[in-house]
């Protein structure tokens, strides 16, 4: 099982391939099919990505779970988004105008500090997941979130005996399905090959694809 201190070595050390430095091209094409009146976007382990500026953009609010600070630090100082910090037991929440970042642990989060949501987005969550964690990772998304709330969710693809430094993990649809069915309706959106556009992965292993799923809480 990957310890927290896995994650917050990472992020000190910078060592943090998994950040896009561009709001991801999946977000813009698809999140259009998430349905009207879903204005309240929760983000897991949302490092200091610009896909949640892009969603706030959207007249969307949106609540980030983060563990490490430093990425959180990071997020609003490059942002230079004007925010409050309030000091909580286990957690601390950071506030802006339409985000929120609750940096803690995603595992132990309480429902009542997320408020409100309708909506989820998981790009980089899921596939950060060594299979021991997946089932306990998706139970805790399926807690979080109401009845019909929709989400998108981004995978990717490759043999995984060919990458010998995870995550990000392989997760094909087989998994996807058998992970996520028990609380979710699951819908591929798309499924294109990016080896070629990947620099973390190319020449490294021989084939690669990103997946888009909906998703919808049953």
């Amino acid at each position: 099982m990957m310890e927290t201190a896995f994650w917050l070595d990472r992020w000190e050390n910078q060592q943090i391939g998994f950040h896009q430095n561009t709001v991801n091209e999946h977000l813009k094409q698809h999140w259009q099919s998430i349905s009207p009146g879903t204005d309240n976007v929760l983000i897991p382990l949302c490092g200091k990505s610009l896909d949640i500026l892009w969603l706030a953009e959207q007249s969307l609010a949106v609540t980030g779970i983060e563990l490490s600070a430093l990425a959180v630090d990071d997020f609003f100082a490059q942002s230079q988004c004007e925010y409050t910090v309030q000091t909580l037991p286990e957690y601390r929440l950071y506030q802006s105008q339409r985000i929120r970042i609750i940096q803690g642990d995603y595992f132990t989060l309480p429902p009542e500090l997320t408020g409100k949501i309708s909506s989820f987005y998981d790009r980089a969550a899921l596939i950060a997941m060594p299979e021991s964690m997946r089932v306990s990772y998706v139970e805790k998304l399926a807690s979080l979130l109401p009845s019909y709330a929709q989400g998108l969710l981004i995978t990717i693809e490759y043999p995984q005996h060919e990458f010998s430094n995870p995550p990000p993990f392989s997760i094909n649809t087989h998994q996807v399905e058998s992970l996520l069915s028990p609380y979710f309706s699951v819908e591929r959106l798309s499924r294109e090959d990016t080896l070629k556009n990947n620099k973390k992965f190319a020449g490294k292993v021989s084939w690669l694809y990103e997946s888009v799923y909906k998703l919808i809480r049953k």
